[in-house]
């Protein structure tokens, strides 16, 4: 079942680089695995679980996002969140009422996933936001 899978990352690595070896496509491949010995084990998961993201320098488990909060008077809050496939939740307190933008940056190896979601906060209102990355 895997077979098809691997080609088919292995297709979208060689659309990118066209001119690599066997070899090097086969190192971008195998660099390209996930393995999470918390609940994997080499017997039945190898080098780890190949991951398309990874292999087009995507963020993936493991990478950083960066979230950038600006509002009134260009105050700036900044936070970063390990990217690891679960729910994080964070909060920023004591903001003022007015118009906020959150900035949210996930840097993978060569590539990079940015929305802004624009929001507005009025007296003593809190706001919860659902993050989804494009």
């Amino acid at each position: 079942m895997a077979t098809p899978i691997a080609a088919g990352i292995a297709a979208l690595i060689l659309s990118q680089s066209p001119g690599l070896s066997v070899a090097e496509l086969e190192k971008k491949l195998l660099a390209a695995t996930y393995f999470d010995p918390s609940f994997m084990n080499t017997t039945e998961y190898g080098k780890g679980v190949l991951r398309a993201d990874l292999a087009l320098g995507l963020p993936g488990p493991d990478s950083l996002i960066t979230l950038v909060l600006s509002g009134p008077s260009n105050r700036i809050t900044k936070t970063t969140l390990e990217l690891s496939g679960k729910t994080e939740v964070f909060s920023f307190e004591s903001l003022e009422p007015g118009d906020y933008n959150l900035d949210i940056i996930a840097n993978g190896k060569s590539a990079q996933l940015t929305k802004t979601i624009p929001f507005q906060l009025t007296e003593n209102q809190s706001k919860t936001l659902e993050i989804t990355l494009p």
